[in-house]
């Protein structure tokens, strides 16, 4: 459940720097926030492996 949950946040996340790109036109703020987000899901991940969220 908690990886399904994940998975929706991060698509969304993705739908809304996608949609940012397009209208900005800018891809190099586009693919830092995207880099920023997937080091924040990479870290979610890392904590949730050492047993730091319970469930």
């Amino acid at each position: 459940m908690r990886r399904r949950l994940l998975l929706l946040v991060c698509g969304l996340l993705s739908a809304v720097l996608f949609r940012l790109r397009t209208r900005l036109r800018l891809k190099e703020v586009s693919y830092v926030s995207y880099l920023e987000v997937v080091r924040l899901v990479w870290s979610f991940e890392s904590f949730e492996m050492l047993g730091g969220v319970a469930g």
